[in-house]
């Protein structure tokens, strides 16, 4: 005979069995039915916030300490004080495995939502917001590679970039802080937690040419779908293509609620990854998903433009970028020029928080007038529009600026000085993207606005910039085969300045596919020994930085000599 079976409070199936009872066809239906009510009952009840996720954390606490002992209130009021937002919380606070709670009846094992991924890929986590996004944010400060590389092993090769380390960063950043809370942010917020774990897997695929565990289409399918739970508790207007039309549940409205960092950073992170995943040349070290990303370009290019659409309107709603840390803003800027980029149409952020000119900020570490004296000289004799010839006059005064900041010795960067290099640098690109698509530009107009974007992304020892370059370059070659087929469009640029225009895209790593034709320009318009003698000072006078591209620009000589030597 089977033992007995009987149910308690319908949770739990309790069989006494001895060892030498068996199971009857009964016994073995009733414990089936019970596993898959039980499986059903936990697939149905996954997508509520459990009542232990506020306690248990599956992560272990940073070992970096706080920089001070300040408390809540002193923090809030010095950054009213400097004029920036108080990174919020996420709606339930996370609290770390040393202070969770003993003898937890509703969770014995002190398990959370997102143990499964978030436990198990708690390296990729790691890896994510280790050297990567320090150097990047740096890098696009205008950061030399001795600043962006310092303390990193001598076998790592800046000028490669082959991707990010593991090691800690000599020099830290402004967002250093903000790194630490949004992986701490990543056990109990799910949308931010797959947002991120599809952002750093997309990250190391592309950097290091192999996938980890899962691929990065895993963990976007979890983070769309937990954003779109999210968002659908806010007002619906536009929602509803993004949160995919109409057929969904409908649930209370909360018009009021306010929106915090971590969820407009989960649909930052959703738009960076589709834009990674929709970019063949991020992929030279993987030639498979390289293929991929060819034939889903435009689908994936049109999501990452459609995320950075819902984060707009996200921030709009909620007061703008002043009510989010900087780190938000900062971050959305980076995927919105990138995605302008390679997609070759106006930003979608507006251009409302450029800090100015230096001098506009009253400090003392303004440019000095011997720093590159000769940068930007030759631009005062061709017939540029007065808005262009303004930010080249702005892009020139900026590399003195920076070129003085981070040549200090020691270096001491504040800061202030940090976001000022960064943000300035972002509204200068921003502007020439805006003037590329302007009706009024002309050809010559465009055509140094994509050389002057690309002389500013090459001078950035990082790949992302270096991939940004390349697709600048490639629109800039299309421009100028316009011309030869016009015969007419480059009357009004001068020699050299059409010199220095396909010089901007020869001064590219040779992985680039477009290089050999900007090369065969650039020996078209020299004569013989002329080149081994003075092309640097044909090109000091526009955008030419000896400092950041002179061995780009050895290489080219070497490239042109040997094209001089073939009969």
């Amino acid at each position: 005979m089977p033992p007995p079976l009987r149910f308690m409070d319908g949770q739990l199936l309790f069989v006494n069995q001895t060892p030498s009872s068996r199971a009857g066809s009964s016994e073995r239906a009733a414990i089936l039915s019970h596993v898959q009510s039980k499986r059903r009952r936990a697939e149905a009840g996954s997508r509520q916030p459990k009542p232990w996720s506020r306690f248990a954390s599956t992560m272990s606490p940073p070992d970096v300490p706080p920089s001070s002992g300040e408390s809540s209130r002193e923090l809030a009021d010095r950054a009213s004080a400097e004029g920036r937002a108080v990174l919020q919380p996420s709606a339930s606070r996370v609290t770390l495995s040393t202070m969770r709670p003993a003898f937890n009846a509703t969770d014995p094992f002190h398990c959370t939502v997102a143990a499964a991924d978030a436990g198990s890929h708690a390296a990729l986590l790691h890896c994510t917001f280790s050297h990567a996004p320090r150097a990047n944010f740096l890098a696009e400060a205008f950061a030399p590679a001795s600043v962006l590389f310092a303390g990193l092993p001598p076998s790592w090769s800046p000028g490669e970039h082959r991707g990010p380390a593991t090691t800690t960063m000599a020099t830290t950043t402004r967002h250093d802080a903000v790194f630490r809370a949004r992986l701490r942010a990543c056990v109990d917020d799910q949308a931010l937690m797959y947002a991120t774990l599809a952002y750093g897997s997309s990250l190391l695929a592309w950097t290091t040419g192999r996938l980890f565990e899962h691929p990065p289409e895993y963990f976007l399918v979890k983070a769309l779908r937990a954003v779109r739970e999210r968002l659908r508790e806010y007002d619906t207007p536009p929602w509803q293509q993004y949160l995919g039309g109409h057929h969904h549940r409908r649930r209370h409205r909360r018009p009021d609620l306010p929106v915090h960092d971590w969820l407009v950073l989960s649909v930052y992170a959703l738009a960076m990854t589709e834009m990674w995943n929709a970019l063949p040349a991020m992929w030279t070290a993987f030639p498979q998903r390289q293929a991929a990303a060819a034939r889903l370009a435009r689908h994936g290019v049109a999501a990452s433009r459609t995320h950075l659409h819902a984060l707009l309107h996200l921030v709009t709603r909620s007061g703008g970028w002043t009510c989010f840390d900087p780190y938000v803003l900062d971050s959305a800027l980076l995927a919105d020029k990138y995605l302008a980029i390679s997609d070759m149409r106006p930003p979608v952020i507006p251009l409302t928080w450029d800090p100015g000119p230096r001098s506009a900020h009253g400090g003392d570490r303004c440019h000095d007038e011997n720093v590159f004296p000769r940068l930007g000289t030759g631009f005062t004799a061709e017939s540029l529009s007065q808005d262009l010839a303004s930010v080249i006059c702005d892009l020139v005064s900026y590399c003195r600026v920076a070129e003085s900041i981070w040549s200090s010795k020691p270096v001491r960067v504040t800061n202030g000085d940090e976001a000022w290099l960064f943000r300035h640098l972002q509204a200068i690109k921003y502007r020439l993207l805006n003037h590329l698509h302007n009706a009024s530009a002309g050809y010559t107009g465009r055509c140094v606005c994509l050389a002057a974007a690309i002389f500013s992304l090459a001078c950035i020892p990082s790949r992302g910039p270096l991939v940004g370059a390349q697709y600048a370059a490639t629109q800039l070659r299309a421009l100028l085969l316009e011309a030869d087929a016009t015969n007419s469009a480059l009357l009004n640029m001068s020699a050299d300045m059409k010199l220095w225009c396909v010089c901007t895209g020869a001064l590219l790593p040779e992985t680039f596919d477009g290089r050999e034709w900007f090369v065969h320009q650039v020996a078209r318009q020299l004569d013989g020994d002329e080149m081994m003698q003075d092309l640097a000072c044909r090109l000091e006078p526009y955008l030419f930085l000896p400092s950041r591209q002179g061995s780009y620009l050895s290489s080219l000589i070497c490239t042109l000599a040997d094209l001089h030597r073939k009969p």
